[in-house]
């Protein structure tokens, strides 16, 4: 007898372990890395134009992986990806997508419904980059690749580890979906653009779209992306040039600390940025301009520029436009939730708030200027 019940357990599990046989082999898959959402051209059906940058491994005669562009209308972003599926005689595999663009034509009408597709694909990783193309998403996934990266691969590294770090935008499929859910809180996708570079063609970073509930209402500028950067706590790559006795001195933020303090008087929110920053300056504009004995007034000028360009994006972006891609909002139910509850709707309160900023810096180094002198 027991031996008998040794031998039905052992059928049992030898069955389970067989449950994941009906899955296709690799050479039937299709392994996608990019996707591209436009509209569909002329003439064409309307509705969506899908196209797929799709993995095709080295051989023999290539020292470089290749890729594969497949493209395909429908209704629905479902619908051409499954014309896509039936012409190649493949089934997509989403588990190494990397980038998913969007054309502004597409968004405008609306986000979440094209977004809702791939975040309900078991497949689609939460980390996989988002952006809004100017012109045709199709032709960022033709850009110059390098070495082994495909088009797909450069423009995910140059969202996430590049001068455009994503994280900065919330452009990863993850943010982008928990903000769209919740009702004190914009998103923003970064805009990418292509560029021609010699004879070739190379992807660049446009701008920041802000979105007003999922659909796009307008573009950061330069000055804009800082701030927003600032607030988020983020220190830019770029180098910042501050006008300076006469001379541009141009610097780069080593560390960004910022916490966001907001206060409820006479019915109405106010909310105080404070900004601490640590920078280096360029060794030619220290020498130029910038000394031990006027290194404190160098730094007080910093910061009443940063504080002016915060709170000028405060004015335009969240006063104005009543969007809220700075997180106040949130910030406000964490303080004060009590009084957050009584408000019938967070944008239509954002025209009473009031806003300020207030900065402080510390140069750490100024070309061969030793500061710790001072």
């Amino acid at each position: 007898m027991k031996r008998l019940l040794c031998l039905l357990v052992s059928a049992a599990l030898t069955a389970c372990l067989t449950a994941c046989g009906g899955a296709p082999p690799l050479k039937e898959r299709l392994i996608v890395e990019g996707i591209a959402v436009d509209e569909a051209a002329e003439g064409e059906e309307e509705g969506f134009a899908l196209t797929v940058q799709a993995y095709a491994p080295s051989s023999e005669n290539t020292t470089h992986n290749r890729y594969q562009l497949f493209r395909a209308t429908g209704k629905t972003v479902y619908e051409a990806l499954r014309t896509i599926d039936q012409n190649t005689g493949r089934e997509s595999f989403f588990a190494d997508t990397q980038v998913i663009l969007f054309s502004a034509a597409v968004l405008e009408r609306g986000l979440w419904p094209n977004l809702d597709f791939f975040m309900r694909s078991s497949e689609m990783g939460n980390n996989v980059c988002l952006a809004m193309t100017k012109g045709k998403a199709a032709d960022l996934l033709t850009v110059e690749g390098q070495g082994d990266r495909m088009p797909a691969g450069v423009l995910a590294d140059m969202l996430h580890y590049g001068k455009s770090k994503v994280e900065r935008f919330s452009g990863e499929m993850m943010t982008v979906g928990a903000r769209l859910t919740v009702p004190y809180a914009d998103l923003t996708l970064p805009l990418l653009a292509v560029e021609r570079q010699g004879e070739g063609r190379r992807a660049v970073l446009a701008g920041v779209t802000c979105f007003i509930d999922d659909r796009p209402a307008f573009v950061l500028n330069g000055q804009m992306t800082w701030a927003y950067n600032w607030i988020r706590g983020y220190a830019d790559e770029r180098a910042f040039v501050l006008p300076f006795r006469g001379e541009l001195c141009a610097l780069r933020f080593q560390r960004i600390q910022a916490a966001i303090e907001s206060a409820v008087e006479e019915g109405r929110p106010r909310f105080t940025l404070r900004l601490k920053a640590g920078c280096n300056v360029s060794e030619t504009a220290a020498f130029q301009a910038v000394t031990l004995e006027n290194l404190p007034e160098f730094e007080t000028a910093l910061a009443k520029k940063m504080e002016q360009t915060v709170e000028q994006t405060l004015q335009t972006v969240f006063l104005q436009q009543h969007c809220d891609v700075f997180d106040l909002g949130r910030s406000l139910i964490q303080q004060h939730p009590a009084y957050f509850q009584t408000l019938s709707s967070w944008r239509q309160t954002i025209p009473l708030c009031t806003v300020q900023c207030e900065a402080e810096v510390s140069v750490k180094r100024a070309g061969q200027l030793d500061v710790n002198r001072r």
